[in-house]
């Protein structure tokens, strides 16, 4: 009985010491509201004035919350795109166009208009970010998903809205990291 222990113990440390370290995988967790910021300052202190960034973050949520920044910016008579996750960094990919004619129309109302606040606070919950660069004007805001509730058809949710829709539509072979 002994010498069957010994020998099951002998053949476990030989697996494992056979295990190679290119067989063991890192995982990675990226913080991509600080990635995505970081290249948005470097878009801007390059020259870019027109861009549009759509964050998806969680308050208080677990760390497997993937959280996700995307960021259209116009350069050389094209719009580019690029994402940021907590998984990923990805590849640029040439002509996505945000929603332009929903901001064009409706950017006085989305730069200057409240939402209604709900009767209630929530300590964890999920939320989106917008900031938007043109010229001289900057807006930025942010939508508490319990916030949306009673402002379905205001023009900073339906924004929001028409940027994840546009971000969905790609195709996920699109995107390289």
């Amino acid at each position: 009985m002994r010498i069957a222990l010994k020998l099951i113990a002998l053949v476990l440390v030989l697996v494992a010491c056979s295990t190679k370290k290119s067989q063991i995988q890192n995982v990675v967790h990226l913080n991509s509201r600080i990635e995505g910021d970081q290249f948005i300052d470097s878009l801007i202190s390059n020259g870019s004035d027109s861009l549009i960034a759509y964050y998806s973050g969680c308050s208080d949520c677990s760390r497997n919350f993937n959280r996700l920044y995307a960021i259209y910016w116009y350069s050389e008579g094209q719009w580019n795109l690029r994402k940021f996750t907590s998984k990923a960094r990805y590849q640029t990919l040439k002509d996505y166009e945000p929603p332009m004619s929903y901001l064009m129309a409706n950017r006085k109302s989305i730069a200057d208009s409240s939402l209604r606040s709900p009767n209630y606070v929530l300590s964890a919950y999920a939320f989106e970010l917008i900031r938007i660069q043109f010229e001289n004007q900057s807006i930025e805001y942010r939508i508490k998903d319990y916030e949306r509730l009673g402002n379905e058809d205001h023009p900073k949710v339906l924004l929001i809205d028409q940027l994840r829709k546009s971000l969905n539509e790609i195709p996920t072979e699109k995107w390289k990291s």
